[in-house]
């Protein structure tokens, strides 16, 4: 009685490598091993692996072996070749072109190029810097996040003095003059 096992492997050095290590255990398990006979057992080997060829959905159809066109993911191809004209003006149709901004304007303040109603990235870093400051007197006058009252914030700069409105609120104070993009509400 011969053993025999049909391994399928998903890698062609993994085939090979299980190739390899079956003929040395039938070498092993030779007729002179155990008498002249072959025990009735066989070594197992069990390997966790996608399959290679999918079922057949059908369940009807089970003594059938799968065809390979069952097993091939069909998709659809174009019937015939577009031309370059078509593919140029595919490419490069209106709708696809950037659009001309006319809302264009000069920044007051610096002077750059800008949109309309839009702050100016180059002074948007300005704004950021002064921001963290205020962030920084508001920690320095509170001694941290936690302890902040639930009130609005006011900031004043040099020159400035509450007026009748800012009873009750937070006030900041920042020792230099006021930019003239930081607008006072």
């Amino acid at each position: 009685m011969a053993v025999r096992a049909v391994l399928c492997a998903p890698l062609p050095l993994l085939r090979g490598l299980l190739q390899r290590c079956w003929g040395r255990l039938e070498r092993g398990l030779s007729p002179g091993f155990s008498g002249g006979q072959i025990p009735p057992w066989g070594p197992a080997l069990a390997l966790q692996a996608p399959a290679l060829v999918p079922q057949p959905v059908n369940a009807s159809e089970g003594d059938e072996a799968p065809s390979l066109l069952e097993s091939i993911l069909w998709m659809a191809a174009p019937k015939k070749r577009r031309t370059i004209e078509v593919n140029r003006c595919r490419r490069r149709n209106p709708n696809k072109l950037i659009k001309v901004k006319r809302n264009i304007d000069v920044c007051p303040e610096c002077g750059n190029l800008k949109q309309k109603h839009v702050l100016c990235g180059y002074c948007y870093a300005k704004v950021k810097a002064e921001t963290q400051l205020i962030r920084v007197e508001i920690h320095k006058k509170e001694g941290g996040p936690f302890n902040a009252p639930t009130v609005e914030t006011v900031v004043l700069y040099d020159g400035e003095k509450p007026t009748g409105k800012d009873e009750g609120k937070r006030i900041i104070e920042r020792a230099r003059k006021r930019p003239s993009w930081f607008v006072q509400n």
